[in-house]
């Protein structure tokens, strides 16, 4: 959404459940930024997304893939293409131009998301933290 079209960051306040002062107050900063800065927003399925973001690696930069709790609202095609596309940009990673994957996800029901980073080249993967969905708490674990 981008939120300096007309309507849209009502759009994104009317999500906010009322009694959640601090998540709205937070989300309020957030537009506020985004409306200053005005950060470019591309209308893209994305796994399309990802498969052409990252075909190339970047030497000299560290390309970093963040997506909090979203894989859930993904079709299945959507998400094999696009956890497709990361790995096989990982596998591509170098030391010159290393790809990073911050994934703050659901990875149990009934149970809080937790935020995960795998680096590359190397593949691996640590769990940091498990999070309120909402950011009321965070527990570090790394």
């Amino acid at each position: 959404i981008n939120v300096n079209e007309p309507g849209a960051a009502d759009r994104l306040l009317a999500y906010v459940w009322p009694d959640q002062e601090e998540r709205l107050a937070r989300l309020e900063a957030a537009l506020a930024m985004a409306q200053s800065e005005k950060p470019p927003v591309e209308k893209a399925d994305a796994a399309d997304w990802l498969e052409r973001e990252l075909e190339f690696p970047l030497p000299g930069s560290v390309t970093v893939v963040v997506h909090t709790i979203v894989w859930m609202y993904f079709s299945y095609d959507t998400a094999e293409r696009a956890q497709a596309a990361i790995t096989n940009a990982g596998a591509r990673a170098t030391a010159k131009a290393p790809l990073a994957w911050l994934a703050f996800e659901h990875e149990v029901e009934d149970q809080p998301p937790v935020l995960k980073l795998t680096l590359w080249p190397g593949g691996g993967t640590r769990t940091l933290a498990r999070c309120h969905p909402h950011g009321q708490w965070i527990e570090w674990l790394a």
